[in-house]
């Protein structure tokens, strides 16, 4: 039946909890569960699923008794086995949301991308039948129905939340995590992170982990932040893929502060539009931002860096992909470069220009230069078994660059990645589209196009488009 295919196909529910009796029937908590009982062959039709736990359940407390006696009969008269009802019924006493989020689950089994929002950073799953509420560091976990469909989950919480059971999930192998980290006390930061380090987080059967690395997410990159990331990755043991991802190429700048940018570094980044480069609140705290992001930018959003805190994946890391967006923005000093010839089952790297090039500008602040690598080559760089080498971000001067240059002569002449098949170069907002046309007719670009076309490798030049839900 169309109708119900298009209207169900990926659900967004907020499990809001009604403020009157005369709400009841029409929240989406109470509202959508009967119709999928009433009717089981429109529940084939939903494969996406985002639910929206609320905060709290504060005010809930004038209309509980009469939800709580309503939800007991619906929960009784479901047809599903009675240890299911039985924990359902006492999951009631502690969070509504949760109780319904579970038995909406139990009812959906064909659902393979799950989406929730916690503001309680927890995740867990378990076989309703054996689960009782516990406490765990002061905070009761719930745990959702197992589904044997269910392969992408993303998490989105304001902390590194608390996992457990994923590897109950016997088809789920992407897990992707935005930790909304801006605002967050440090000291919580740190704390929840380091249970990745003991392994009371460890998740050995995820095999693909998603990061969010936008500043929406995690603010302007902070010490304890990058930290916190690298802590998370320890409790993957066994990742085959990893993507860190950001803002898209276009979107770097993610504070409308002209001083941010000094006018020096016009060339490698999107500038606010006139209208509103100085409107009142660019100047609310000024200072601080500035000082904010010139320390995360100079600092912090270093590739080498966040690269070498990936030393456990170095003999199973199949594919890996660097952030963009904020990263990519130079500081008052170069940036040392990250070095992947170690990770040995590489198949697949997609990264920025910026974590291939370190830039120096001419009017850099600092000329001194600190300890790391700063002028890798691609030998010394990229690993042996590389297939497919993904750069996005890319300017007009790295089509003649000495890196590009090399890579081509030493592939030809020593056959350097003896299983590289392709090599995307992806062109950022610094290049107008009549420009990238002329690229792609091969109108222009003599130089680089007589190296392609020599290549043993397909060689792809398009446009940088890819955002954080690619």
């Amino acid at each position: 039946m169309l109708i119900p295919e298009v209207l169900f196909s990926t659900l967004v529910l907020e499990l809001s909890i009604p403020e009157t009796w005369n709400d009841l029937p029409g929240s989406d908590i109470f509202g959508l569960i009967p119709i999928f009982h009433a009717r089981p062959e429109w529940k084939r039709h939903v494969k996406q699923l985002r639910l929206c736990i609320p905060k709290s359940e504060h005010g809930f407390s004038i209309i509980r008794d009469l939800v709580h006696e309503k939800a007991l009969e619906f929960i009784n008269s479901l047809d599903f086995p009675v240890e299911f009802k039985e924990g359902w019924s006492q999951q009631l006493e502690i969070s509504l949301a949760w109780t319904f989020a579970f038995v909406l689950l139990a009812l959906l089994p064909n659902v393979v991308t799950l989406c929730i929002s916690d503001r309680k950073s927890r995740l867990a799953f378990g076989e309703a039948n054996t689960d009782q509420p516990e406490k765990a560091m002061g905070l009761i976990r719930q745990r959702l129905p197992v589904s044997h469909m269910l392969s992408y989950v993303k998490f989105e919480s304001p902390l590194p939340p608390v996992l457990r059971g994923l590897d109950n999930v016997p088809n789920l192998h992407t897990l992707d995590l935005s930790i909304k980290l801006q605002g967050q006390l440090l000291s919580s930061v740190r704390y929840y992170s380091e249970f990745y380090l003991d392994g009371s987080c460890e998740q050995p059967s995820i095999q693909r982990l998603r990061l969010d690395f936008e500043v929406k997410s995690v603010g302007v990159w902070s010490v304890p932040s990058r930290r916190c990331m690298t802590n998370i990755i320890r409790g993957f043991p066994n990742l085959r893929t990893l993507e860190y991802y950001a803002e898209s190429s276009d979107c770097k700048n993610p504070y409308r502060s002209v001083r941010a940018f000094p006018a020096y570094q016009s060339n490698i980044q999107k500038y606010p539009d006139a209208s509103s480069a100085f409107a009142d609140d660019v100047y609310i705290d000024e200072q601080h931002w500035d000082r904010a992001i010139y320390d995360a930018r100079t600092e912090v959003t270093d590739y080498q860096n966040l690269v070498d805190g990936m030393v456990h994946l170095r003999p199973n890391l199949e594919t890996l992909q660097l952030p963009g967006g904020f990263w990519t923005l130079p500081g008052a000093v170069r940036k040392p470069l990250p070095r992947f010839d170690q990770f040995v089952q590489l198949k697949k790297l997609v990264v920025p220009q910026a974590a291939i090039i370190s830039i120096k500008l001419d009017n850099m602040r600092f000329d001194a230069i600190f300890e790391g690598d700063f002028e890798l080559s691609p030998m010394q760089a990229l690993p042996t078994c590389l297939q497919h080498l993904k750069i996005f971000d890319v300017d007009l001067a790295f089509l003649e660059s000495k890196w590009l240059q090399d890579l081509f002569d030493e592939q030809k002449t020593k056959n350097q990645w003896p299983v590289l098949k392709c090599v995307e170069i992806l062109m950022g907002p610094t290049i107008s589209e009549s420009s990238l046309r002329h690229l792609q007719a091969r109108e222009s670009g003599d130089e680089f196009w007589k190296l392609a076309g020599n290549a043993n490798f397909e060689v792809v030049m398009g446009r940088d488009e890819e955002g954080p839900d690619v």
